[in-house]
This record gives structure tokens, sequence and C-alpha cells, in this order.
């Protein structure tokens, strides 16, 4: 591996399986994909389509394996099988659920449970053992990939053993990150060994809405029509007659679904309906609950509301993150903090439609910005690092700004920017 280089990882654990809804210990036998684990494993594929993956690597086990063939699909890239991606093998453990095993195996299953490095259960792999394989296969594909993008389809355990070493976490340390089946995780290689970009990025699994909303929108579009459509998410509210009546004295047609304590409504209407979801969202907000509402952005055509709910639902998500957030907020306003939570379509706005309009725009700009940023917004100190005429400092914040739409001297925009900047350069390089 050449000094410096740098793998970026994309690792994804395999879709559900009907021993992951049991919680039944799969190991190493080889249990297939359920219904919506292959729905997953579609999920997984259209969100990664356009990453640039190079190289996919995948465990053999079968739910594995299936869910890395939609990725395949989606990439024209050959998965190769890599028995170092199998999940550990638990031995006796193996087709019990955990309450059987702490009923027939009261003593190994303390042992397990206080992520005892030594232990292996009867037939099955000591944790040290495991976790010294996962680093090691994983390690050996980065290096054989040097400066790729790199996608492994594997399991839970590999990815917390991943997760260990790229944030330095003690085996017997509890766990505190999400597993989730189907979800995106991300980490760099380097000579110095992993490091974490962003971990369990589930956004394209919010797809839940898909069915109830844009399917019964696509039926009352008429055929031909173009229609626009947006969502938007908040706290429950007995007043949904209200809300309706309200969207549609605006001209909105309006299906709206109670979700838990969540309010998920997708409003469409004609390409000419004056206003838009936002606006229209924020003259009703007194009727939904408490908390912060989320407006997905605007789609052209009411089938595809489902992207709309989408951003929608992974914003409100992230919302509180924000607390002087306007309510409601759009979506693509919450970019930041939907990124940190684990959104990867957040994070690629971020470090394409950003990061990569001021790159394309020129040199000097991301160098300005970054001057700009570093010397606390002082055009001055920036001119003096640059060595320009301070007024060269402020045309380039202007045209920073047209670009981009965020303007550096505004504090929200500079952190939007700071991100962008730094995701776009993980990303890209």
């Amino acid at each position: 591996m050449s000094q410096g280089a740098v793998t970026r990882i994309l690792a994804i654990r395999h879709g559900e399986t009907a021993w992951n809804v049991d919680t039944r210990i799969q190991g190493q036998l080889d249990v297939p994909l359920n219904d919506k684990g292959r729905w997953q494993a579609s999920r997984v594929a259209a969100a990664l389509a356009d990453e640039g993956i190079t190289a996919l690597y995948s465990s053999d086990l079968q739910r594995a394996w299936q869910t890395a063939q939609p990725l395949a699909g989606a990439t024209g890239l050959m998965p190769r099988p890599e028995r170092g991606l199998r999940e550990r093998a638990f031995g006796v453990f193996e087709g019990l659920t955990w309450a059987e095993i702490e009923r027939d195996h009261p003593e190994a299953s303390e042992r397990w449970r206080k992520r005892d490095a030594s232990f292996g259960p009867e037939g099955g792999e000591r944790l040290a053992e495991f976790y010294a394989r996962c680093v090691a296969c994983v390690t050996a594909l980065a290096q054989r990939h040097a400066g790729e993008l790199l996608a492994l389809v594997a399991h839970g355990g590999v990815l917390d053993c991943l997760y260990r070493a790229a944030a330095r976490v003690e085996l017997n340390a509890p766990r505190t990150w999400q597993l989730g089946n189907g979800s995106i995780n991300r980490l760099l290689y380097t000579p110095q060994g992993l490091s974490l970009v962003g971990w369990a990025d589930t956004g394209h699994l919010d797809g839940a809405v898909h069915d109830e909303f844009s399917d019964a929108l696509a039926r009352r579009a008429p055929p031909g029509s173009h229609a626009r459509a947006s969502s938007a998410v908040g706290s429950s509210t007995s007043a949904i007659d209200s809300i309706r009546r309200l969207v549609g004295e605006r001209g909105f047609d309006l299906l709206a679904s109670t979700q838990g304590d969540r309010l998920v409504l997708v409003l469409g209407g004609p390409s000419g309906t004056a206003g838009t979801a936002l606006t229209v969202i924020t003259d009703v907000a007194e009727h939904f609950g408490p908390g912060q509402i989320v407006v997905g952005p605007e789609v052209s055509d009411l089938v595809e509301a489902a992207m709309s709910a989408r951003g929608a639902l992974s914003g409100i998500r992230a919302a509180d993150a924000w607390p002087s957030a306007p309510r409601p907020v759009a979506a693509d306003d919450l970019l930041p903090e939907r990124a940190l939570a684990g959104d990867g379509h957040a994070r690629r706005m971020l470090a394409r439609e950003i990061y990569g309009q001021l790159r394309d725009a020129g040199a000097d700009l991301l160098e300005t910005l970054v001057a700009y940023l570093d010397n606390s917004g002082s055009v001055e100190a920036t001119a003096r690092a640059l060595f320009v005429h301070p007024n060269t400092v402020r045309y380039r914040l202007r045209r920073i700004a047209e670009v981009s739409g965020y303007h550096p001297a505004d504090a929200r925009s500079a952190y939007v920017l700071r991100l962008s900047v730094t995701l776009g350069r993980l990303m890209t390089s």
C-alpha cells in the first residue's frame, strides 16, 4: 500500500431473516433472507448505485450473498465471496434463541453477555479470535484495493468488530451503537488503521410509506398529468380533519397517516397550485402536536412522493440537534444534522451538491472558503493568508454564496459549508 493511500469502505449488514425476527442465533448456519430482507437489499442497491464502488465482497453465507446481488446488478460488479467476512461461529448456541441460551447454558450465557474475550461457545470461536479474523480480513482487502471504494456485505458481529477497531473500543465494552439489518456503514482505511466516517445509515430504508402514500397518490393523478408533491412529518394530533380542510382550501390534496406518535402528511397538487408545501404547513402548524415539523423536498411527480417522505422522516429524527430551527423546517435545511445522524443521502448532498459545485467553480473559491472559516470569518485575516486584497476576498465570498446558496458570513451557513468541505474531502479522497 502506498504511503498515505486511503481506502474508503462501505460495510453493509445483510438484510433481515426470519431468525433475526425470532432473535435466534444464526452464526454460520446458512439462513436465507425473508421478504423484508430482500426489500432491504434492493434499497441498499438503489442507495449505493452511484457511489462509484470499485470492488464488491460478500460473506459466502447466503443471507449476505443474497444482499449483495442487487448491489452487483446496480454497479455491474461481480461479487467476490470472502469467508473471512462470515459471522462468528457460535457452536452449540446456533439455532437457539437468547432465552433458550440463558436457560440451557447459564454459565456460558453469563460469559457471553459480559463479552469475555477468551470465551467461545462449545464448538465456536472465541471472541478475541473472531475479532482478529474480521480485522485481518478487512485490512487485507483494504490494502489490496488501496485508494478505491470498497463495498463489503457482512454480518452484525463482523460490523461490531469493525466499529470497535475504528473507534478504538475495547472488546468487553458494552455496545452503544446500532447494527441494523440493511444498514450502510462508512469507514476509512489508512496505514494507521481503520477510522469511522459514518455509522448505521438506514435512511434508504425509510420507505415504508411508499405503498401507503405514493401508490394512492398515483391513483389520484390523471394519466399523463404532471403534479407536484411534498411531505410533512410532525407529532400526532387529533386535528387531522382541520388540517385536511385547511390544506384543501389552499388547493392541495392530502393523504394523512398516524405512525406511532408521528403524523405523516403527503400533499399533492397540480403544477400550477399557488404556494409551497412549506408555506401551507406553516399556516396549519398550530394544528400539529408539540415539537418540530419537518417538510420534505418538493418532487415533480406524485408517484415520487415517497422520496420526499424519506427526507422528512430523516429530518424529524435529526431535528432535535438544531433546537433553534424554525417551525416548520425544510428537510434540506437539516442536511448537517441528518448527515451526522447517519443519513447517506444527506451526506452525499453536502459532499456533491455543495462541495462539488464549489470545487467545479474554481479552486480559488474553495481555498478562500477554507481560509475564511479558519480565520474566524475575518476578511482581513483571510486576505493576508491568501496574499490578496480584502475586496478580492469579499468578491469570492459573494461568489461562494451564489454558487452554493450559503453565505460564509452567516453562522448557520458557515456550519453547513464547513461540514460539506469535510465530507467532500472524505468522499473524494
